[in-house]
């Protein structure tokens, strides 16, 4: 038997919205889950909810949340979570869109590893007499291995930005990107990167999450600094703020050609 991934490592993630964590906290270990309003899933109404599982230092034990809700139907259970009704739990690819948007935060990260995603089985003979199964197993791989390079690339940009190792801006960046349909060419881009790195003297970038779709890349970035002055028109003047920042790119023979960013000014308000 022949196994081929045909998907990246996976894992499940406990989620809520931003206005729940805000009003009622989140809780610091999974064992506190049963003291929270939950959205739980089960298979079949004579069926008990699905225990949700987690793993501390190695080692994996499963959580029964008593949810107050419970359904069939992850779409639903997304809805209810977005709408403040309380946490739930799924695979993390399910919630992406969501926490890309900032309508999802997750929660409880550190017990929620990553496991092998799908994989192909498919029998030794049938490599041996037939090219079709073959050739679909190599062209998903290629796929994977394709996201692999692009969300490497995407990780070595955000490196060299950390570093403001300007010089290398160009390796990552195409000579004509646009940013938020500004067309800025590497310099103006590069003069940009420079003036934020000025008015923010700490300014660091932190993948909270990264989705690589070649051509594409959604991430979302995580920031904790100290705007010196004003900061997209709020008077900030060295308080230190927390806020993130949704950004999409599109890239042109591995460089960055296009990027649509929105950053979550209402959150950096909240705490002025």
């Amino acid at each position: 038997m022949i196994a081929v991934p045909i998907a990246g490592d996976e894992r499940q993630l406990a989620v809520c919205a931003p206005s729940f964590r805000d009003r009622f906290g989140v809780p610091s270990h999974p064992s506190e889950l049963a003291s929270f309003r939950c959205i739980g899933w089960r298979p079949a109404p004579k069926l008990r909810p699905y225990r949700w599982e987690f793993a501390d230092g190695g080692k994996e034990f499963s959580v029964a949340v008593a949810p107050e809700i419970t359904t069939n139907d992850t779409a639903l259970m997304i809805k209810l979570a977005i709408a403040g009704a309380g946490i739930t739990f799924g695979m993390e690819a399910s919630f992406r869109p969501a926490i890309v948007r900032g309508e999802l935060v997750p929660i409880l990260e550190d017990y929620c590893p990553v496991f092998a995603g799908f994989y192909l089985y498919y029998p030794q003979r049938c490599a041996e007499t037939t090219g079709a199964g073959r050739a679909f197993a190599e062209a998903r791989m290629e796929h994977a291995m394709a996201r692999e390079e692009l969300a490497g690339i995407y990780r070595n940009y955000i490196a060299c930005l950390n570093r403001q190792d300007w010089p290398a801006l160009g390796r990552f960046v195409h000579g004509e990107v646009a940013h938020n349909a500004r067309p800025l060419g590497l310099s103006g881009y590069r003069a940009m990167l420079e003036r934020d790195f000025r008015e923010i003297p700490d300014l660091h970038f932190d993948i909270e999450l990264l989705i690589a779709e070649p051509p594409r890349i959604a991430a979302r970035l995580k920031f904790d600094c100290a705007p010196a002055g004003t900061f997209l028109g709020l008077a900030v003047n060295g308080r230190r703020v927390r806020f993130c920042e949704n950004v999409f790119y599109e890239f042109d023979d591995g460089k960055i050609r296009q990027v649509w960013s929105v950053i979550d000014k209402t959150a950096i308000e909240a705490q002025l």
